[in-house]
């Protein structure tokens, strides 16, 4: 696999690829509950937000000729995964019950940690078709893909009228670029002062916030907006740093404080900014290579991760002879992880996801030779 790499301010998928890698990883070691002090809540200023910018940043003018091209692209890469897996482990939730991966004793969150009954299954794969919600406790992180799916879907929709505006009437592009921006702001901040949620579909103000990100990403790319040099991405890390103390992101995306939105978003915005301006040419080829592989698949990383964690709490209890219950404790068990054993869920949450990606891209490989 070639790793072609600019450093020159031009843009590159390859700096988009690996700003995703980065951004997977980070997630994956904050739910490792890592104990190094302060970097849980300066990664959860801009990881997630980071992937809803960069869906903007790499959003192709010509869906604007095309609309259902942009929305079948939405359903195949976003919908079906979410519903796919999460009927899979709905399938296999009783399954894990038996193994204590979930139990009442430890369990926590969305129901469950109950064993399932018929009408149960049912209502759960209904909601999950449906609304994109009700997924299993294993696919926590999965409520980042609902709201990437409304999200970027109601940005689209922003974008395509904001076009039709532009030829129709002749407004200023810049203009409506900022009125782009303030519409989904406007909406989520009156979701958030009001804690109104969607009927039907249960939602509040995730899928607008994301919609706001998916826009400014969007606007970087059309006016192409240079990337960082290096004293001023040490800037945009400090800021970062200091926005952390100061108006700190909630773990799942969620915000009700319009007072401390505003600053949340540029911080974001800077953070997702930084990652993708560093100069990724300074490391090695095997390096490089990891960092690209793991950003062609940060959905397996982002399904399989919870899963792959049990494996570190089994050994846990194995060693300290623990009782199985404690496998349910989700996401990890914590008072083993804050003394030092974070670092082994968090490389197991990041290797074993990539296991069979790898093995694929072996076969593969093998396949050309003998081709």
């Amino acid at each position: 696999m070639n790793v072609v790499l600019s450093d020159n301010g031009r843009y590159s998928n390859n700096h988009v690829l690996n700003s995703k890698a980065i951004a997977i990883m980070l997630m994956v070691l904050g739910h490792s509950q890592c104990s190094i002090p302060y970097v849980t809540q300066i990664i959860y200023m801009f990881h997630m937000p980071l992937f809803f910018f960069f869906s903007g940043f790499c959003f192709k003018e010509q869906y604007i000729s095309y609309p259902k091209r942009f929305v079948w692209r939405r359903i195949k890469g976003i919908y079906w995964p979410y519903v796919k897996w999460s009927l899979v482990f709905l399938a296999l939730h009783n399954v894990f019950y038996t193994l204590n991966v979930y139990n009442v004793e430890f369990g926590t969150g969305m129901g469950s940690s109950l064993k399932y009954e018929n009408k149960d299954f049912i209502f759960k794969a209904y909601t999950i078709i449906t609304h994109m919600n009700g997924h299993d406790q294993l696919l926590g992180g999965y409520w980042f893909l609902r709201a990437l799916f409304v999200g970027s879907l109601f940005a689209f929709m922003l974008i395509f009228f904001s076009s039709y505006v532009h030829k129709r009437y002749g407004f200023s592009d810049r203009n409506l670029m900022v009125i782009l921006i303030m519409v989904p702001l406007f909406i989520t901040m009156l979701i958030n002062q009001t804690h109104f949620i969607v009927p039907f579909f249960h939602f509040g103000s995730q899928p607008t916030l994301a919609s706001v990100f998916f826009i400014l990403g969007y606007v970087f790319k059309k006016y192409k907006i240079p990337r960082l040099n290096k004293k001023s991405g040490l800037l945009g890390f400090a800021f970062v740093i200091f926005g952390s103390f100061f108006w700190r992101s909630d773990t799942n995306f969620l915000y009700y404080d319009n007072v401390k939105m505003i600053p949340f978003i540029i911080t974001a915005v800077v953070g997702s900014w930084c990652v993708y301006s560093f100069n990724w040419t300074i490391l090695g080829q095997y390096c490089l290579f990891f960092i690209s592989f793991v950003g062609q698949h940060t959905l397996e990383i982002l399904t399989w991760h919870f899963l792959c964690f049990k494996f570190v709490s089994l050994c846990i209890i194995c060693i300290y002879g623990l009782s199985i219950k404690h496998l349910a404790e989700f996401p990890v068990i914590g008072d083993f992880a804050a003394s030092g054993w974070w670092l082994a869920y968090f490389s197991l949450g990041v290797a074993l996801p990539l296991f069979v990606p790898f093995l694929r891209m072996g076969r593969c490989k093998i396949a050309e030779r003998d081709i």
